[in-house]
């Protein structure tokens, strides 16, 4: 790294950008669907794409160190520390959209997961599955779970087919596909059936 720009790094500046930065991330994360997570994940990916095409494919430190030149030395500090701070970004932002997706999808799988122990309980207590879900509660369940996914705010849905026990939600994509199509979590449901 070039000396005037190392000399102008000014890490208080550097780590209050990295700290705002953070917060947006967290208060992206803290939104209570993950329609508002994704929506609000995807701003912020959007925004550090643009910081990318910024300083297109590598920063040009000659570039810099003119324009440095040419500021006050407050300036300069404020220049440097910014510009490292973005690049870093950029390097360091990973796919969060995704990882929401991912933790989403693991809280739901837990959901279902509870759901079909408390059926395999009430089989076993009662020597069939039960015709709604609703029977498990509250001997086995406190509630039966809402559907993180659906939009509408419904809950996990229950199939009691004549050759297997269903149960799911509509997945990511908020589409109820009937409980069939497991394999492709981004376009079908997510969910669990054995044989009955």
């Amino acid at each position: 790294m070039p000396r005037i720009i190392y000399r102008n790094f000014d890490r208080n500046v550097a780590m209050r950008r990295v700290n705002a930065e953070y917060d947006r991330l967290v208060a992206a994360m803290k939104l209570p669907t993950p329609q508002q997570r994704d929506a609000r994940l995807t701003v912020l990916a959007d925004q550090v794409e643009q910081l990318s095409e910024k300083y297109d494919d590598a920063l040009d430190w000659a570039a810099v160190a003119i324009k440095l030149l040419s500021q006050e030395e407050a300036e300069q500090v404020n220049t440097v520390s910014n510009v490292v701070v973005e690049l870093v970004m950029i390097l360091a932002m990973l796919d969060f959209s995704h990882m929401s997706s991912v933790a989403d999808r693991t809280e739901m799988l837990e959901d279902l997961e509870r759901v079909a122990i408390a059926l395999g309980g009430y089989r076993a207590e009662h020597g069939r599955y039960p015709e709604s879900l609703e029977a498990l509660v509250p001997d086995l369940l406190a509630a039966v779970p809402q559907d993180i996914f659906d939009t509408e705010g419904g809950h996990v849905r229950y199939l009691l087919e004549d050759d297997r026990v269903v149960i799911y939600s509509v997945g990511p994509n908020g589409e109820d596909n009937g409980g069939v199509d497991f394999d492709d979590f981004r376009k079908g449901d997510l969910g669990m059936a054995w044989p009955r």
